[in-house]
């Protein structure tokens, strides 16, 4: 006779000599485990046993007034026919309440729990037994939930779920022998509705199935688990999914030994926007030793779903991906990121607000972490558009030659971008730090771009002749959003140069862009600055600058204006009569003297010796003054030689509206596109 039975068959002994036994502890300890105030009481009919206090060191954690009792004790064989069981749980404000019968004859054995019921659902469990050979089976076909006990029973990980309702279901089985072990197990869930106290994690009628199969020989587990979520709505603000229109499947093989975990034949699907396969290998403490993954998907439509909410309200809400896809691999080494690509192809960008498009954009992007042997050269890397635009300012096509390196991004060939008529070559372009302070580095060069197709399309004042000039150092400061210009932007324009300092812009492609800047203008040819404006001709050389600019959305704000002749100018000084009059409309109240008036009659162009005018705006109110004071008022232009030609202007003072309507009326442009 095995010891237990022994020991057990010498207590039977005692127990219908004296009658019956009684036992009574105060505490017991196992570890982790402990038992308070027990007592039981065995007589030749039955047995009953109670527990005060039960703790787990795991949930439930706590068991309160648990109860197990068999009033019709029957041997041999050993058995209890009608069995009671009952306990409560505090924690998860639940009662356990069930049948049980049992039996045990020689090398069999056999427990049977049926019903047990919690929380509105009826259990069942069947564990027998013959020799070494086990086996249990666990189940139940619609478990109602409740916050109420799931809450606590997975705290703190369910710790925001205000309110669940919908039915589990589950059906499992677990067999042995020796070393050997198999699990099978089917759990779903039907018509669950879920959310948080401030509805950001809602779920609706949601629904899955997941089945787990699982082998053990000696200290080595192997299994498969698939996963189905096919049913229902998902909101975890602001990202909405419909998993009937695009169900997620999950499916992979795993093993586990000592210390070591791997997961091999992965597949992550959600139909018609991604795809993922990998193999993986990970320690008990969730270090990952070795992953490679591999993903498809769909640009466009997995844009709209899990990316475009979370543009809402902010400065790209208006962006959208109209086509593409992306393949792409990475590779990760003791829970480090090594490698990865991604390559994407037929790809359409487009904004609402039009600050930034292309079209038909591939890459082919190939990172590493570092170099893999000594003197292996990195992969390169390029971007290809065949066409963009940068707000109205068409782009043709370009392709960008990189190399993608632990923390940064570098261009590695200059490049060359289409711009109107004209290019824009960038000879360095450096992202670097961009996981911890990211900085860019920008330097380059714009060729021959046509100011008249440049001003038509940014719908500014026609301008005649071409722009070029050397863009200097340009960094970004993701922290502030301001791109900053280092040193001096020259552009050449108008036979004469213009000098941009100080330049930055903040919040580029925000809602609200602001610049800052100083610009001046040195030995500018006046003739083709005004050549195809309505406003007269004009002869002669111009300087000037506009110091302290500041702009808000692209419209002035303030700003310290002044265009006049430069100082020992010795070109041929002419302006016609429509000029003239212009100007003196232009100033303000300005007005041509008497001689003057009789004298534009007769001519129709006419010297000066100096012409200029200056504007201080602030609060929406520009401040005008001219080459030199005169009686009442400011000189405009200063005639020169016979006949001679002065313009004087008496108003001091402007409403900066006004002035730009005079400016369109008398150019013939649209000049709301300036006005603040």
């Amino acid at each position: 006779m095995p010891p237990g039975l022994r020991w057990l068959w010498l207590l039977w002994s005692g127990t219908v000599a004296a009658g019956s036994l009684q036992l009574q502890l105060e505490d017991l300890h196992y570890g982790p485990f402990g038992l308070a105030r027990i007592q039981g009481r065995l007589s030749p009919h039955g047995y009953e046993l109670t527990v005060r206090r039960i703790e787990l060191p795991f949930p439930p954690q706590l068991v309160r007034s648990a109860r197990l009792s068999c009033p019709q004790l029957q041997f041999p064989p050993w058995r209890c026919p009608a069995g009671d069981l009952s306990a409560r749980l505090p924690r998860l404000r639940q009662r356990l309440h069930g049948k049980y019968r049992w039996l045990h004859e020689g090398d069999k054995s056999a427990l049977f729990l049926n019903p047990l019921r919690f929380a509105g659902a009826v259990w069942r469990l069947a564990w027998k037994r013959q020799g070494r050979r086990w086996q249990a089976r666990l189940e139940t076909d619609r478990q109602p939930l409740a916050a109420s006990w799931l809450r606590p029973l997975f705290s703190p990980r369910l710790s925001w779920l205000t309110a669940i309702s919908g039915r589990l279901s589950l059906r499992s089985t677990v067999a042995g022998s020796g070393e050997r072990t198999d699990i099978s197990a089917f759990l779903a869930g039907r018509d669950i509705d879920f959310h948080d106290g401030e509805f950001n994690r809602v779920g609706e009628r949601f629904g899955f199935d997941m089945k787990v199969n699982a082998r053990q020989r000696g200290d080595v587990w192997r299994g498969r688990l698939s996963a189905h979520l096919n049913r229902g709505e998902l909101l975890y603000l602001p990202v909405y999914l419909s998993l009937a229109r695009f169900p997620i499947t999950l499916s992979g093989d795993f093993s586990r030994r000592p210390g070591t975990w791997r997961v091999s034949g992965l597949r992550l699907r959600q139909k018609d926007l991604a795809e993922l396969r990998a193999t993986l290998s990970a320690k008990d403490d969730g270090t990952i030793a070795r992953a490679q993954a591999r993903f498809h998907l769909h640009l466009d439509r997995w844009f709209q779903w899990y990316v475009q909410p979370l543009l809402e309200g902010g400065n790209w809400e208006g962006l959208t991906l109209n086509r593409g896809t992306a393949r792409g691999e990475m590779t990760i080494s003791n829970h480090r990121p090594e490698r990865a690509e991604l390559t994407i192809t037929d790809l359409i960008l487009s904004d609402r607000d039009r600050r930034l498009g292309f079209r038909r954009l591939e890459a082919s992007l190939r990172w590493r972490r570092r170099l893999s042997a000594p003197g292996q050269a990195f992969p390169t890397s390029w971007i290809h558009w065949q066409a963009g635009h940068l707000y109205a300012i068409p782009l043709g096509p370009a392709r960008l030659t990189l190399r993608l390196t632990d923390d940064d991004v570098r261009l590695v060939i200059p490049a060359v971008i289409p711009v109107l008529d004209g290019r824009l070559r960038i000879t360095q372009l450096q992202l670097l730090d961009l996981t911890r302070i990211p900085k860019v580095i920008f330097s380059g060069k714009l060729e021959t771009v046509s100011l008249e197709l440049l001003t038509r399309v940014l719908g500014l004042p026609p301008l005649a002749g071409t722009l070029s000039g050397t863009i200097p150092r340009v960094t970004y400061d993701p922290s502030r959003r301001t791109l900053k210009f280092h040193g001096r932007l020259v552009i050449q324009v108008f036979d004469g140069r213009i000098l941009v300092e100080n330049l930055t812009i903040t919040d580029l492609f925000g809602a609200l862009p602001r610049l800052r800047a100083d610009v001046f203008f040195h030995d500018l040819d006046l003739e083709l600055v005004t050549r195809h404006f309505a406003f007269g001709r004009i002869t002669g050389r111009l300087e000037g600058h506009i110091r302290n600019l500041y702009l808000e959305n692209w419209r002035p704000v303030s700003f310290d204006a002044w265009f006049g002749t430069p100082a020992g100018d010795r070109s041929r000084k002419r302006i016609n009569q429509k000029a003239v009059e212009n100007l003196a409309d232009l100033g303000g109240g300005g007005a041509v003297g008497l001689l003057s008036r009789v004298v534009l009659r007769f001519f129709d162009e006419f010297r000066y010796r100096r012409i200029g005018l200056g504007c201080r705006l602030r609060r929406n109110v520009c401040e005008l003054r001219g080459v030199a004071p005169a009686p009442e008022g400011f000189y405009i232009v200063q005639g020169g030689g016979l006949p001679r030609i002065d313009v004087i202007g008496y108003n001091r003072r402007i409403h900066w509206p006004t002035l730009l309507a005079r400016l369109a009326r008398i150019t013939q442009i649209d000049h709301t596109v300036n006005s603040p």
